[in-house]
């Protein structure tokens, strides 16, 4: 099932991929922080993320042909990065970030 939190969720996600927003990352607030990544492209990707894509289409398999209800689904990010509330920023990598996990949405930078 579609809700609007998701659709708002992967507009934001897909904007970067216009060229007049191609210099902006989508920014995701989380309870843990800000995150930003790129969204992982199966057909142009490393062979790490190959493999954790792999994974999550496996995973991913028996919901297939089911509309999924609330805040059920997921993005997945290549060369992710945590910018914490507090703390030090770290690279995440790969990473599945799941709409209930995600408070907000933004285009912009992080430095």
């Amino acid at each position: 099932m579609s809700t609007l939190k998701k659709e708002i969720i992967k507009m934001f996600a897909l904007a970067p991929g216009i060229e007049a927003l191609a210099k902006n990352q989508v920014i995701f607030l989380t309870p843990m922080g800000f995150i930003t990544g790129d969204l992982a492209d199966n057909n142009e990707c490393a062979p790490g993320t190959a493999v954790f894509s792999t994974i999550v289409e496996k995973a991913n398999e028996p919901f297939k042909d089911v509309e999924l209800a609330d805040n059920d689904g997921y993005i997945q990010l290549a060369n992710a990065r945590l910018c914490p509330t507090t703390g030090s920023p770290c690279d995440l990598g790969d990473i599945v970030l799941f709409f209930d996990q995600i408070i907000g949405v933004k285009l912009g930078t992080i430095n």
